[in-house]
């Protein structure tokens, strides 16, 4: 009764699944803040941590279910996600632990938008079709910084001010790590061997070797 009462709810107010009469759950499409793509739209659909401080912290912060956001940036100095949340674009700064506890739902990750700039349609819609979900955890162990080195080979950091996935500050940031100048390939997309243009930074890459062979 009570379930009918609430019109048979899929979720409860943290977001978990309730399983209907017959036993099922629902599984919606969600990613953590530290893997969803940046500068696009989603609304919070789960808070993964169920600590009363924890969700306490989120009600204040305003992330509560249903609110749309936008991340804007990630800072791997500062271990940070910055956010824009609700109608107003409030802007919002999230530490990457409690960030990978708080799920985005709302849209489909890595999307053409997100991944290319200068492919057709039919081709991009091809090549997404053919991705496999990332894991937030593993995504989230990428953000933190890691001790490098000894590197004793050449190492060679190649980005995109147009990538919508990776932003320009992490891709100075590896460089810096590894003490080389990135290569920017401007005009192409994240996934840079298979967006339209992909003959550039093949060349850049394979210049690279013939000059250190």
């Amino acid at each position: 009764r009570i379930d009918q009462y609430l019109g048979h709810p899929t979720e409860d107010p943290h977001g978990d699944p309730i399983p209907s009469a017959e036993g099922e759950l629902f599984h919606g499409s969600s990613e953590s803040l530290v893997a969803c793509p940046l500068d696009t739209p989603f609304s919070v659909s789960r808070i993964t941590d169920q600590d009363p401080d924890f969700l306490q912290y989120i009600a204040r912060a305003g992330l509560n279910l249903g609110v749309s956001l936008r991340v804007v940036e990630r800072s791997l100095s500062a271990e940070s996600v910055r956010l824009e949340v609700g109608a107003t674009n409030e802007s919002l700064t999230l530490g990457l632990g409690a960030a990978a506890k708080v799920l985005v739902g709302g849209t489909l990750p890595l999307g053409p938008e997100q991944l290319f700039c200068n492919l057709d349609e039919t081709t991009a819609a091809m090549y997404v079709d053919r991705l496999g979900r990332e894991s937030p955890w593993a995504q989230y162990e990428l953000m933190l910084p890691h001790r490098i080195g000894p590197v004793r080979c050449p190492v060679l950091v190649v980005g995109t001010p147009d990538d919508r996935v990776v932003d320009e500050r992490a891709v100075t940031e590896t460089a810096r790590a590894y003490g080389v100048d990135p290569v920017w390939l401007p005009g192409i997309g994240h996934d840079l061997m298979l967006d339209g243009g992909w003959e550039k930074p093949l060349s850049v890459v394979l210049d690279w070797i013939d000059e250190r062979c």
